[in-house]
């Protein structure tokens, strides 16, 4: 007895096996270095736009920055050329002899004069002295339940200037003789805001 040996030549199917391997190495990495190339290309240009994105910001940023220093300068500007003229308005106003003082519609005192402040008794407070028939009648009620008679009433009345003859206090709380002559005062839109009263005294 004896045995037997076959042999089938496999080199061919190796090398294609190889080949075939070879292949598909190469294709992965070609898929793969075309997945990076992709993906570098994304991260490229999405870095690109959000850099240019940053750039616009920014330089938006800058001019709203500017903008701002230039308008703050503005308001400086503004704030003191509003100051100038206020108290170019209080000089002029101080420098009237006769008292004057300016009279909302709720009859409290807006503005006066120097010579109107010194009306004021020298224990003056605020609350104790804001309204027009405090300053000048030392009473809490308005002139027309002294029977005087108001201007201010008057110009309300008419929209045009009164003159009357009142009964006013100094600083001493001494009584004194006036012709109070009260206009009015508009503001922009011809509306009615309140008056302009000066006294002379004629005692």
């Amino acid at each position: 007895l004896g045995g037997f040996e076959i042999y089938t030549d496999i080199t061919k199917s190796l090398l294609e096996q190889k080949l075939l391997e070879r292949r598909m190495i190469i294709g992965v990495l070609l898929l793969l270095g075309a997945s990076y190339t992709v993906l570098f290309f994304l991260f490229f240009s999405t870095d690109k736009a959000l850099q240019k994105e940053e750039a616009e910001r920014n330089a938006y940023l800058s001019q709203i920055e500017h903008a701002k220093d230039v308008l703050e300068e503005r308001v400086l500007e503004r704030t003191a050329e509003i100051e100038s003229a206020r108290y170019f308005l209080q000089s002029i106003i101080n420098g009237i002899a006769d008292p004057v003082m300016v009279i909302g519609m709720d009859l409290k005192v807006a503005e006066m004069n120097e010579a109107a402040r010194r009306q004021l008794p020298s224990e003056t407070t605020d609350k104790r002295y804001e309204l027009c028939h405090q300053i000048s009648h030392r009473q809490d009620t308005p002139c027309d339940d002294t029977g005087e008679g108001c201007s201010f009433n008057e110009v309300i009345r008419t929209g045009k200037t009164s003159k009357l003859l009142h009964t006013h206090y100094d600083a001493q709380d001494e009584r004194h003789y006036v012709e109070v002559t009260s206009s009015p005062l508009r503001d922009i839109r011809g509306k009615l805001i309140g008056i302009i009263e000066t006294s002379h005294d004629v005692t």
